[in-house]
């Protein structure tokens, strides 16, 4: 994230005009470069299973080992991979059928995508990273 731009006095001739941009300037600085998301967090060490929410999902999201290999996809394969997703919240409530459906991606080789990143920001605290607001635990 950028700092907000600093403007020199000489700049500015109106005193009010000053202030107010200096008041902006600093309450820009106060903020946390990154939105929280509103929730305490939980004390570390976090664990793979991350703390509240849905600790299946988080074991996903918190990989322990290095996939088995890699695949190259082009963009369209890539996006073709969510045709395999289930798009239902707490896993614990999952069908078999709908586990099974994502296994094979979620448990197989990982995937290498080539391109450009365009814009990048990060995201709020997660239940996967214990809700920890430092950026280390921010995707």
């Amino acid at each position: 994230m950028t700092s907000p731009r600093c403007f020199n006095n000489r700049q500015i001739k109106s005193r009010g005009v000053r202030i107010m941009i200096w008041f902006v300037a600093l309450s820009l600085c106060a903020v946390p470069t990154f939105s929280g998301s509103g929730q305490k967090p939980c004390s570390l060490p976090c664990p793979v299973e991350g703390c509240r929410g849905d600790p299946a999902l988080n074991v996903q999201k918190n990989p322990t080992g290095d996939p088995h290999g890699f695949n190259l996809y082009s963009f369209s394969e890539f996006i073709s991979l969510e045709s395999k997703t289930v798009k239902k919240k707490n896993r614990a409530k999952w069908a078999t059928a709908e586990r099974g459906r994502v296994a094979e991606v979620e448990n197989g080789p990982g995937a290498v995508l080539v391109g450009y990143l365009f814009d990048a920001k990060y995201s709020v605290a997660e239940s996967c990273n214990c809700f920890r607001p430092e950026s280390d635990w921010l995707d």
